[in-house]
């Protein structure tokens, strides 16, 4: 869930996995992809989908843990846009057995003044 909350994760592969290694090129969609799989130090192994063109994330496989239940999930990210010099996502949608949730983003700001009042408790 850690890694999951971090809107940025995906620029910081290094940190959670131990081993990536390119496991052929395929399609998805219109897109051609190179497949990639990235082991964590568990031995647990997740798959990417990087745009040849691009080099941009398409597609992630992975797991998420349900009530002790290791489950599979599709992370589908598209609509990347430029923020500050940095491509970001503007559409992640996320597939399991069960559900399908789609995260729209309509608007990034970054280094923006917070009030600290807004995280004391009430």
């Amino acid at each position: 869930m850690k890694f999951d909350a971090n809107f940025y994760a995906i620029t910081n592969f290094k940190k959670k996995y131990v081993k990536f290694t390119l496991a052929g090129k395929s399609k998805i969609g219109y897109r051609d992809v190179y497949v990639i799989d990235l082991q964590k130090p568990s031995g647990a192994v997740d798959r990417i989908f990087l745009d040849a063109g691009t080099y941009l994330l398409v597609r992630m496989n992975t797991t998420r843990l349900n009530k002790g239940v290791s489950l599979p999930v599709e992370i589908y990210y598209d609509d990347w846009r430029e923020v500050n010099g940095l491509k970001v996502p503007h559409v992640i949608t996320e597939s399991s057995q069960k559900q399908t949730t789609t995260l729209t983003v309509k608007e990034i700001k970054n280094n923006i003044p917070v009030d600290a009042k807004i995280f004391e408790k009430p």
